[in-house]
């Protein structure tokens, strides 16, 4: 990871690798128990179809430090290649920057006019443990400077990916880069970035140096405990900064066709509005494609199909009464909307209604100590699911025996 010696948190460019970790780990859990998901349109699907053409990318595009190991995967190497030792502390120059790109924390991740733009790593050419990279449709050998690069156009169409050899320094560096970037000043961007010794207070640390890792990957899902009818009190324990208990229980579940009588205040994302609803409040359908997940090595995803599907608003009141002699707060994202196989049906809450709440955060709603409160989550949802198979799946976390487990509250309309 890029960051300084003090190791702040690397959001940006984990946020992307995050991105792509999902998709590989979804092959070892969700993606095997179901190898064809329905997913809402997205633009990583979008360019699938138009890319379900290209063929494998060609092997002779590939520069002597870039190694193919799939159809679709490559990895940096250092076989048979003469460099110099990396110096010990090492730090980026960036020569020319536009006004268009905005610095954020921690140091060389930049917004492009208001968006992810750019997100720079770096690490030894002789590193132990490589990043393979996935689902890459082309590669374009090119130079940045006086240094060999390749440009890896990825399976997704927001952002490809840049590694540049510093061959005098024996270092990678990745660049993460939004293509709207207008490629000339891409270009002037990286010829212009110089790789050079720094001192140890303003050093970046190297990435992949780590031993490699040989246990393998477990995607931890709790078990569910139980299934709670509606009505039914249940005590849930999700309450970090007070340690609190409350008692949970399903008031009554709604099914809306439009968002009015909802504040935007309450909404999660209120700016997209005009993508979900019409001008009169309605919600609006979309085309939902039926994704055949490859695996980035040797297979990209796939469309199957593409249908036209009407949403609806799911609405679950709850109660919950804090059984604590202090103020709480509900965090209210351990809930989620799932159906009979415990399979969630949205990435995140449409809205969260609570009177007189004294939480500013969206997903937090506070509690009095030994009293009561009613909160409304709104969920999207596709209007082809099956209603009379719904739950309010909780999370149940609890900090005093560390028993994790997820309860089903059913929902009836």
């Amino acid at each position: 990871m890029i960051n300084n010696k003090n190791n702040i948190p690397d959001g940006f460019h984990n946020a992307v690798m995050d991105a792509f970790k999902e998709i590989d780990t979804m092959s070892n859990s969700k993606k095997q128990q179901n190898k064809t998901r329905i997913l809402k349109i997205t633009a990583v699907a979008a360019v699938s179809a138009i890319l379900l053409s290209v063929s494998a990318f060609a092997y002779t595009e590939i520069s002597e430090w870039l190694e193919k190991t799939g159809r679709y995967s490559a990895t940096v190497t250092n076989d048979d290649i003469d460099y110099n030792e990396a110096p010990q502390n090492v730090k980026f120059e960036l020569g020319y920057l536009p006004n268009e790109f905005t610095e954020l924390e921690p140091p060389y991740k930049y917004n492009y006019n208001g968006e992810a733009g750019l997100s720079f790593n770096i690490f030894k050419i002789d590193a132990v443990n490589k990043r393979e990279y996935k689902n890459i449709i082309t590669t374009e050998k090119t130079s940045f400077g006086e240094n060999e690069a390749e440009i890896l156009t990825l399976n997704e169409n927001r952002m490809s990916l840049a590694l540049i050899y510093f061959e005098e320094k024996g270092v990678v560096v990745e660049c993460f880069f939004n293509n709207h970037i207008p490629r000339e000043e891409l270009n002037k961007i990286l010829s212009n970035l110089k790789v050079v010794e720094a001192t140890g207070d303003d050093a970046l640390t190297y990435d992949y140096e780590s031993v490699p890792h040989s246990e393998a990957f477990v995607f931890d899902m709790p078990e569910v405990e139980k299934i709670v009818k509606p009505g039914e009190v249940y005590e849930n324990g999700w309450d970090f900064d007070n340690d609190a208990y409350y008692n949970i229980k399903v008031v009554k579940a709604e099914i809306f066709d439009s968002v009015n009588g909802i504040n935007e205040k309450d909404m999660y994302s209120p700016k997209s509005l005009a993508e979900t609803t019409n001008s009169d409040g309605t919600l609006k359908g979309y085309n939902r494609e039926e994704i055949i997940y490859g695996d980035g090595v040797n297979t990209i995803d796939t469309i199957k199909d593409v249908k036209f599907i009407e949403r609806k608003l799911v609405a679950v009141t709850i109660e919950a009464t804090n059984i604590n002699n202090t103020a709480g707060s509900l965090f209210c994202s351990t809930y989620d909307l799932v159906d009979a196989s415990n399979t969630s049906l949205t990435d995140e809450a449409f809205a969260i209604v609570s009177e007189n709440d004294a939480d500013s955060r969206f997903y937090f709603v506070s509690v009095d100590a030994n009293s009561q409160k009613q909160v409304t989550i709104y969920y999207l949802v596709d209007g082809d699911v099956d209603f009379n198979n719904l739950y309010l799946q909780v999370n149940n976390l609890y900090t005093q025996n560390k028993r994790n487990t997820n309860s089903l509250l059913e929902l009836d309309f």
